[in-house]
Order: structure tokens, then sequence, then C-alpha cells
């Protein structure tokens, strides 16, 4: 079996006017927030007549992201304007 880097992070870099700004994002949280919201959801459908599309939604996102994470690092979004510029990278 390959070890593989796991991400532990989404890097959040923004440049405006040269002043760079890094806000790092623990994947933990995203998961956590996201099993949450999903967990909500399943609770919801019991009580109210809303579709199941939201949480079937989440699931998906939330298996993608731990897919993500298994990957090693990578550069999801690379954007420059003329005095802007963001990048999303999982560390």
């Amino acid at each position: 079996m390959l070890n593989k880097n796991h991400n532990h992070f989404i890097l959040l870099k923004c440049k405006v006017h040269s002043i760079p700004f890094v806000f790092p994002i623990p994947l933990f949280i995203f998961k956590d927030l996201l099993k949450t919201i999903t967990d909500l959801f399943a609770v919801w459908v019991h009580f109210l007549p809303i579709s199941q599309i939201p949480q079937m939604i989440l699931a998906s996102t939330m298996q993608l992201l731990i897919e993500l994470e298994e990957m090693g690092s990578l550069e999801l979004i690379d954007v420059s304007a003329k005095e802007f510029q963001l990048t999303i990278s999982l560390e």
C-alpha cells in the first residue's frame, strides 16, 4: 500500500493590491459541518414535507471531500485579475 499525504487544510489565498491574505481552514471543520447539516436534513425530512435532494447533495459533497483529502496537495482554483488574485488549494 502506498503512503499518501493527507490534506488537512483548505488554504484560501487572496492578494489585493499586493497585500496577501492567507486563510487556512481545517478540513475537519468542513467535514463536521457537512455531517451536522446532513443529520439535520435527515430529521427535518420526517417533520416537514421537503425533498431529500439537499441531503443527497450534502452526502455526495461529504464523500467528495473525503476523497480529496486522501489525494495530497491539490490546487483547486487559481484566478487572477488586475490587482486581485485568488487561490484555493488543499494542503
